[in-house]
């Protein structure tokens, strides 16, 4: 049977997530053992010292893979995991406590979901502790009521603990970015939207659960630059860079300079040295403070050089770099415009208005197509 005769239901059945890169695999294998190992060792560590013995239980193990293998996830961070599985324990011993041995697993499970809901800690291995709890009500009389929700708490403390120092390591951040503000440039410059708006999408499609709206705002700007990139397929910034920025030697004196300033209707003339290179801008402002402290005006070629007042960019494209990425850079820097070279030489700007002159040619040469 062709695949595209395969009824609906048989396709969803499929795996949906892609296979793993070799480094997922070896940093979440590697970040579970080392985060079940640290468990146990704070386990043998309180028997040796003396101390109230806590021990390892079986949600541990699905807790440790949110932290290891989906550190991004909401329900993977410290605050869900520490104060999911607590309130899930205390869930689970009131169970216990008031309910019949029958009745206490799906009373356990059911107070632990509404608990963990409303404490914005949804974790679910929570769901996992406090069906242990309603199973198995020895535990909570063999540890006491305040011994088994401090061991519960303290191991997945300890498991939190281990996550946020592997991750240092492992190239992924935990816990999270929790705010907009974390995010390089900010959604509201980027997209318009702010973390209440985005998380109101995220509502609207019953995602809470399952995306942060600084996740979401992180998959809408790599959206708006993929767009670009589509937008721009197979020009380089070079192909839109403005070339009538006046250029003048290194060796250029100040009374040439001003005479180009007057030639010019630009802000801005780009310095090169002798073979071409490019090297910086003067300003047209920082052309007029050294006048204002010059006090024999006749000696301006003599006294000051292109060199002395020209600023050096933090760096230059190359011509040859994608138009797309190149747009994405110049919001992101939240510059004017941006130095173009080719083999080191100048080659032009690349400005905010022409990006929008050509941005809104290519809309129209999409809707006349």
């Amino acid at each position: 049977m062709n695949s595209d005769d395969r009824p609906v239901w048989w396709l969803a059945c499929l795996p949906s997530m892609p296979f793993p890169e070799r480094s997922e695999l070896l940093m979440a294998t590697l970040g579970g053992f080392l985060g079940i190992f640290s468990c146990a060792l704070l386990a043998g560590l309180t028997s040796k010292l003396g101390l109230p013995s806590l021990f390892l239980v079986a949600p541990l193990g699905a807790t440790a893979v949110l932290v290891f293998a989906v550190p991004n996830s909401p329900l993977a961070q410290p605050w869900s995991a520490v104060l999911g599985n607590t309130l899930a324990a205390i869930c689970g011993v009131i169970a216990v406590t008031l309910a019949s041995p029958q009745v206490a697993p799906v009373f356990a499970v059911t107070l632990a979901f509404a608990a963990m809901l409303l404490g914005r800690a949804l974790h679910p291995p929570g769901g996992a502790v406090a069906l242990l709890m309603g199973l198995s009500p020895d535990l909570v009389y063999d540890n006491g009521i305040l011994g088994i929700c401090l061991n519960i708490s303290l191991m997945t403390l300890a498991l939190a603990a281990a996550g946020v120092l592997f991750h240092k390591f492992s190239g992924r951040r935990y816990p999270f970015r929790t705010t907009l503000s974390q995010v390089a440039p900010t959604p509201p410059q980027r997209l318009g939207l702010d973390k209440d708006e985005l998380t109101e999408l995220l509502t609207k499609f019953h995602q809470t659960t399952n995306l942060g709206a600084v996740d979401l705002a992180r998959l809408l700007v790599a959206a708006e630059e993929e767009m670009l990139h589509h937008t721009f397929e197979g020009q380089a910034c070079g192909d839109a860079a403005s070339s009538d920025i006046p250029v003048v030697s290194a060796k250029s004196g100040l009374r040439e300079i001003v005479r180009r300033f007057r030639l010019s209707d630009h802000a801005v003339l780009a310095v090169t040295d002798i073979q071409g290179k490019f090297l910086g801008f003067i300003w047209h402002k920082d052309v007029l403070s050294e006048m204002e402290k010059l006090t024999r005006p006749r000696l301006l070629s003599l006294q000051v050089r292109a060199t002395d007042i020209l600023r050096r960019p933090d760096f230059a494209l190359d011509s040859g770099v994608p138009l797309g990425e190149a747009i994405t850079l110049l919001v992101q820097t939240e510059r004017e415009f941006l130095p173009v070279t080719e083999n080191g030489n100048f080659k032009g700007v690349l400005t905010r208005s022409g990006l929008l002159n050509l941005i809104l040619f290519a809309s129209k040469r999409k809707a006349a197509a």
